[in-house]
This record gives structure tokens, C-alpha cells and sequence, in this order.
């Protein structure tokens, strides 16, 4: 755990990036829908009907291009026009489609109520959405993000940690603080502004001193619309994650993720994955993401691995046992087996953490299936054959430290199944001279042991030349950390 006592610059700029972006701006139903065209209001009929003075967004901190007098709505149809005529296709605007898209994308609330809530034309947004989903479209909505990022830091963060009431505050309610001004300020730079002034202990009138002072005064004032309460709400709620990773211990796998996001929160999403030097920052970054993206998933997942326990979502029901092995669904998952993960999100691949390594899967190569006992089973396969990415019991964090425990010490109540822990479940026992002669097993064993490569139990395997579950486990996890196929044998 941190012992620092106030957040870095990078740790401010994260903290902005992924609370008020991701969790309370550009994620909505576990989605990233930064890349494309949104709007804070409600269509109907085929009109815009915005909330208060909304206009239309982009970004992952929803830029509203009606509140910068038309300087980003010129810039994007500028690199629409560049990326269409790179690419040669015919779809490039004419001179009174640019003038009218840039008109349009430039629009408040105001002036679209007075336009009786006329909607942009269909053919221009489906124009630019796809060049938001392209490489190029990803990066200029980037750009903005991190030019929006960098603004709400240097114009209101860097007055929030001036004042007294937050340099005295605990760390926990500084995340809070910076949270709410920031979130505030890229509403409403008037309201973010008056939120830090009303902190000045200069003030001639008594200055907000406390976290809930704070809340209290945005609770009570007019200034404050209830768009900019409920939003607060949101935001907050990414700052609980962002506070359990700033507290993750080091031995929470998320804790060297989160720190690998730190070194560089404002990375191009299109450049992540690309650095010899750091190879797993795609499984670290996305991961960490899809945390904000479902914050309310996320807190009992960050909080099973900081115990070292078990957690499934979506959770086995008993009437899942009637079924076979299912693809994964359009919905995410979040899986947990002591230090073991797998995690996926609404869209995108699967990400694992098994036996202290990265991996990114493909969603098609795994299938989930619920046990008897209401545990389950997480398979992968591979070239042919399956194996058992992880097992997660139905099992609490106080039973998981009882099954840790070495074998001496164990409850006669504990059985092996009981251990939450990566496992290959073989369709019958392989004897061993199935698997070759005793002596070549002892040398696996040896080999696997010398490297660390622990059993289903964290445990050293026992060198008897029997090919057994365990033995099998750790292959099927030596095979998984060097990008083998996972079979469990060593001679496949």
C-alpha cells in the first residue's frame, strides 16, 4: 500500500482520464463509445431533444463541440476530408456538405431547440462515425481527449491542490475532491471554477472545508443542475476504483497493471501493444479500462484478488448445470480464483492472469460451463483440445486462505476440489505410462518445480513419476505462460 500523501501529476491526469471520461463520459452500458458521435439528450421521431445546453460529442471526456465556437467541428470534418481523400474514396464531402456538417456539429442546445430540434443529417454522421472508428479517427479523437485532459489540469486542478482543505484531506477523500472538480469543470468550466474558489480561505465568507462541505454546497446550490449532481454520482463512482487500485498491495496482479497504465495514462489507444519493452500493456490497459467501464462489477473483482478469494459475474445458477459448455455471451465477465483472473468486457478479447502471466484470447477459443457444485469452469481451446483455463468455486476468502494452507495444517474438511485455483480437468485419469515411463515424469516434475510452476493448491509438485492432475495442471500452466497449446501433456 502507498504511503504517498497526495497524488502526482500523471496520477491526476489518470485519475480525470478514466473517472470522469471512461466511467461517467465515454463508457455507457460497458461499451467505449468515445470513437463515434453522441449526444446528451433524446431522440424521438427522428429530432434531437437535448439535456439543458448539450450538443453533440465525441472523445472519451465527450467533447461538446457547441461550446468551443465551432474549433473542433472544423477540425474533424478538416480530417474526415484528409482521411477520405487519403484513402480515395468517393465519400468526401463537397463544399456545402462541409459547411453544412460543420454548422450542425457546432450547435448548442440553444440553437437546436431553435432549429425545432432538426436532427444532423444521417448521411454526413454515418460519414464521420466511420472515420471515428478508423486508426486515424481513433487518434484525433485521442488528441482531444488529451488536450481536454491536460486542460482540466492545468486550469482547474492545479487551483483544486493549492488549497488548504484538500492538501489536509486523506488521500481517499483527495481522489474524491479532484473527482468532482474535474468532472465539474468539464460540465461547466463557470461551475468547476466556483467549486475550487469556494475553497479559498480567503474568502470573506466562511470557505468550504471538508469533503462533505463540498458535496453539501453542489447538493443545495441552483448553480448545480441535476444533470451536473447525477453526473458527480457517476464520476464518483470510478473514484472508488480508482481508489482501490491506488491501494492494490503488490501482490494484486492489478497493481503492477495499474502501474503500467500510470507510466503513461494519456498513451494513443492505437499505439498501446506496439512497445517490444512492454509487451502485456494491451492486457494491463484494457483491463483496467473495462474496471471503469463497469465500475459496479469491478469493486467486488479488485476486492477478491486483494483477499486472494473467488468471484464470478455473471454468477453460476443452478440452472446453468443443465447445459453444456456455452460460448461466451455479448455481456462481460469477471472471474477471480486467488490470484488467477480472466476477464473480458462487452466487446473485445479475452484477458487472463494465470499463474503470475499476461495472455490476450480470443473470445471464440472459450467456452464456460457451470459444476455440480455450482463452481465454474472457464475452458480453452486450442489446436484441437481443451483444458481448463481456470475453475473458480463458489467459496469465500476466508475458506480460500484455509485451503492455501500446506497440507498438515488443512482442515480434514478440506477436500482438493476445494482450492481455488487454475486446474485441467482431464475427461478420465491418464496413467502414467500413457504419459511415458516414471523416470521421464520425475524429471518433468523436477523441471517444473525448479521453475516454480506450482499445482492446482500453489504447491510444489510431489515427485512420484505419476502423471496425475497436478502434475497435469502445471504443465497446462507452463504451456499457457510461453503460448503453447494447453493440453496438460508435455509430450503434445
Amino acid at each position: 500500500m502507498t504511503d504517498k500523501k497526495t497524488l502526482s501529476e500523471a496520477e491526476l491526469k489518470a485519475l480525470t482520464y478514466f473517472t470522469v471520461g471512461v466511467s461517467s463520459e465515454g463508457g455507457f452500458g460497458g461499451k467505449d463509445v468515445s470513437a463515434k458521435l453522441s449526444f446528451a439528450g433524446h431522440y424521438r421521431s427522428g429530432k434531437m431533444y437535448p439535456i439543458e445546453n448539450s450538443g453533440i460529442t465525441i472523445g472519451m471526456l465527450q467533447k461538446d463541440m457547441g461550446q468551443d465556437e465551432s474549433k473542433t467541428a472544423i477540425a474533424l470534418v478538416g480530417a474526415y476530408q484528409a482521411w477520405a481523400k487519403a484513402n480515395h474514396l468517393r465519400e468526401a464531402f463537397t463544399e456545402a456538405e462541409q459547411a453544412s456538417a460543420i454548422s450542425d456539429l457546432s450547435r448548442n442546445g440553444r440553437t437546436i431547440n431553435g432549429q425545432q430540434n432538426r436532427a444532423l443529417d444521417r448521411t454526413i454522421k454515418d460519414r464521420l462515425d466511420t472515420f471515428l472508428q478508423s486508426e486515424g479517427g481513433r487518434n484525433f479523437v485521442h488528441e482531444r481527449d488529451r488536450s481536454q485532459v491536460n486542460h482540466i489540469h492545468e486550469k482547474a486542478l492545479t487551483n483544486l491542490i493549492e488549497k488548504p482543505m484538500y492538501q489536509k484531506a486523506s488521500i481517499d477523500d483527495q481522489i474524491k475532491l479532484a473527482t468532482i472538480v474535474a468532472k465539474a469543470f468539464n460540465q461547466s468550466e463557470v461551475r468547476g471554477r466556483e467549486l475550487w474558489q469556494a475553497m479559498d480561505p480567503k474568502l470573506k465568507v466562511k470557505p468550504l472545508a471538508t469533503l462533505d462541505e463540498v458535496q453539501t454546497f453542489i447538493d443545495n446550490s441552483k448553480n448545480f443542475s441535476k444533470a451536473m449532481r447525477e453526473g458527480r454520482d457517476l464520476a464518483l463512482k470510478g473514484a472508488a476504483i480508482y481508489t482501490q487500485l491506488h491501494h492494490a498491495a503488490a501482490k494484486n496482479p492489478l497493481h503492477d497493471a495499474w502501474q503500467a497504465v500510470l507510466d503513461d495514462p494519456l498513451i494513443r489507444p492505437t499505439e498501446i501493444g506496439k512497445d517490444a519493452n512492454r509487451p502485456h500493456l494491451a492486457a494491463q490497459y484494457t483491463t483496467i479500462k473495462n474496471l471503469f467501464l463497469q465500475p459496479g462489477a469491478a469493486k467486488d473483482f479488485i476486492e477478491a484478488l486483494e483477499d486472494g478469494g473467488n468471484f464470478q459475474l455473471p454468477k453460476a445458477k443452478s440452472a446453468d448445470r443443465s447445459h453444456p459448455a456455452q460460448k461466451l455471451s455479448a455481456a462481460s465477465g469477471f472471474y477471480v480464483a486467488g490470484q488467477d483472473f480472466v476477464q473480458w468486457g462487452v466487446e473485445g478479447q479475452v484477458h487472463a492472469h494465470i499463474g503470475g502471466q499476461w495472455s490476450v484470447i480470443s473470445r471464440e477459443a472459450l467456452t464456460r460451463s457451470v459444476q455440480a457444485d455450482r463452481s465454474v469452469a472457464l475452458d480453452i481451446a486450442r489446436d484441437g483440445h481443451t483444458a481448463t483455463l481456470l475453475h473458480v468455486p463458489v467459496q469465500s476468502p476466508e475458506h480460500r486462505q484455509a485451503a492455501e494452507k500446506p497440507a498438515a495444517q488443512q482442515p480434514a474438511s478440506t477436500s482438493p476440489s476445494q482450492a481455488p485455483q487454475t486446474r485441467v480437468q482431464p475427461a478420465e485419469p491418464a496413467p502414467a505410462q500413457t504419459q511415458g515411463s516414471a523416470t521421464l515424469v520425475r524429471e518433468l516434475q523436477q523441471q517444473l518445480n525448479t521453475l516454480g510452476v506450482t499445482d492446482m493448491d500453489q504447491q510444489a509438485l510431489q515427485v512420484t513419476g505419476i502423471h496425475d492432475a497436478a502434475t497435469q495442471t502445471a504443465v497446462a500452466r507452463f504451456q499457457h505462460q510461453h503460448g503453447l497449446p494447453i493440453t496438460g501433456h508435455a509430450d503434445e
